[in-house]
């Protein structure tokens, strides 16, 4: 990837995305907002941790839908949780 960004609304993620990055000797920029419905051209999404909360997932499914829908890859690492969206998947 020419550019990686990191985004969450957990203060000490900054401070645990910085240290990870330095250890790796990778450059990270660190978005400390809340990004859900936004679009940045972002060509990939991946989300970790995400659908454990029904709110939130009614959130994702249609930001990821409209990404996904203008050409990005939304990847997702959450297995077994309760709210992951079982239609749409590949």
């Amino acid at each position: 990837a020419a550019e990686v960004i990191a985004a969450d609304i957990d203060p000490f993620c900054a401070t645990a995305t910085r240290l990870n990055a330095e250890a790796n000797g990778v450059g990270i920029k660190f978005l400390g907002t809340d990004c859900i419905g936004t679009d940045a051209g972002w060509d990939v999404v991946l989300a970790g941790d995400v659908f454990y909360d029904r709110l939130l997932a009614d959130r994702l499914k249609p930001w990821f839908a409209t990404l996904k829908a203008r050409g990005a890859d939304i990847i997702v690492g959450d297995p077994g949780r309760s709210y992951l969206p079982k239609a749409g998947l590949e």
